[in-house]
């Protein structure tokens, strides 16, 4: 069966992400004498803020499982791969605004990160 070239697009984006995902893990287990930032900026002041965890979890962790899961529902359900992207899209711009307007401090890898997730969850809306 041949695929789309805007499905590939979309399984690229996703591997992409679980990629970031698994670098800003290991990245944020190293001594902080090191920075996460590929860029540059604030990532350990965004990553270490309260905004950083949910329920205790660091946002990579969730991240990496959400990206693997957003995976496999794109060969099981659309309709289930659209809700998850949309919900992770809508996620992703949330962080966006309290990297600009709460924390006033922006990680570069969290841009790429959040910043990606938006484009999959428009390009989703495109997948047959």
């Amino acid at each position: 069966m041949k695929m789309a070239p805007i499905s590939i697009l979309i399984i690229l984006l996703i591997v992409l992400e679980i990629t970031m995902s698994i670098y800003l893990i290991v990245e944020s287990s190293k001594p902080k004498v090191t920075n996460v930032c590929t860029l540059g900026g604030s990532c350990n002041s965004v990553q270490t803020s309260p905004y950083g965890k949910i329920f205790g979890i660091k946002l990579p962790y969730l991240s990496l499982v959400a990206f693997i899961i957003l995976l496999a529902l794109f060969f099981i359900s659309k309709k289930l791969f659209l809700a998850g992207a949309i919900a992770g899209g809508l996620f992703s711009l949330y962080l966006i605004i309290v990297q600009l307007l709460i924390l006033k401090q922006i990680c570069p890898n969290c841009m790429i990160v959040d910043t990606t997730m938006i484009i999959i969850a428009v390009l989703s809306f495109f997948v047959k």
